[in-house]
C-alpha cells in the first residue's frame, strides 16, 4: 500500500515539525517512510511545502494528480497546489488566512477563502476546511493548531494507522503541552468526520 501526502503553508506554521510527526508515525507502523521539503523565503509568509510518503516509494517527489491527502495550512496555499491531488484525494485545509509578503508590499487583495476552497470542491475532491487556529484557542494552546489538522488528516482514513498511533506519535514528537496538543486532535478529528459525513450526503444527493 502506498499513500502520498502532499503539505502546503507558509514559513512559521510548523509544517516540516508536522512532516516529522507523521515519519514517526510511519515508522511506529513499521512502513518504509520518505520525507521531503522545499523551503521558501526564511521569515514568515514565505511559501514552504513537505511530502510524506509511505509503502513502496524510493523518492520524496509526489507528481501531479497522485497525492491521497493535501494537507494545506493557509488556504491560499492550499489552492496553488490543488493540482498534486489525485481525483479521489482529500484536501485538509486550515481557513486562517497569512497575506503573504508579495501581496502585503504591493497592496494587492487576498481572495475570498470561500473562493480558495471551491478551487479544490470545483476539482471534485473532498474537502475539510475549518479554523484549526481556533481549535488552537479553545485548547488554550495557539501551537495546537497542527494538530487539529492531524486530527482530520485521522479521520479520512487514508493512513493505515490507528486513533491511538496517531496519538502515540503527538506525544513522542511534540510532548510539550502533550494533553493540549491530544485535545486539539481529537476535536480536528471530530470536525473531519462531520464534515466528510455531511459532504457524503451532499454529494450522493446530486447524482440522484
Amino acid at each position: 500500500m502506498r499513500t502520498d501526502i502532499f503539505l502546503a503553508g507558509v514559513g512559521g506554521q510548523g509544517i516540516l515539525s508536522f512532516a516529522r510527526v507523521l515519519g514517526v508515525l510511519g515508522l511506529m507502523r513499521k512502513m518504509n517512510v520518505v520525507i521531503g521539503e522545499t523551503h521558501g523565503m526564511a521569515q514568515r509568509g514565505g511559501s514552504v511545502t513537505a511530502t510524506v510518503r509511505y509503502g513502496d516509494v524510493y523518492g520524496s517527489i509526489i507528481g501531479i494528480g497522485k497525492a491521497d491527502l493535501l494537507v494545506g495550512f493557509e488556504p491560499l496555499e492550499a489552492a496553488r497546489y490543488a493540482r498534486i491531488l489525485s481525483p479521489k484525494g482529500t484536501a485538509i485545509v486550515s481557513t486562517s488566512p497569512i497575506v503573504p509578503y508579495s501581496i502585503s508590499a504591493t497592496r494587492g487583495k487576498y481572495p475570498e477563502t470561500q473562493d480558495l476552497i471551491g478551487i479544490l470542491r470545483n476539482r471534485g475532491n473532498m474537502v475539510i476546511a475549518f479554523d484549526a487556529n481556533e481549535i488552537a484557542e479553545k485548547v488554550k494552546f495557539i501551537l495546537t493548531a497542527n494538530s487539529a489538522l492531524l486530527g482530520a488528516v485521522a479521520s479520512t482514513g487514508k493512513i493505515d494507522a490507528q486513533l491511538e498511533d496517531f496519538r502515540s506519535a503527538i506525544k513522542k514528537t511534540v510532548p510539550r503541552k502533550a494533553k493540549e496538543n491530544l485535545a486539539a486532535f481529537d476535536l480536528g478529528y471530530e470536525i473531519g468526520r462531520k464534515v466528510a459525513e455531511e459532504q457524503k450526503i451532499t454529494d450522493s444527493g446530486k447524482k440522484k
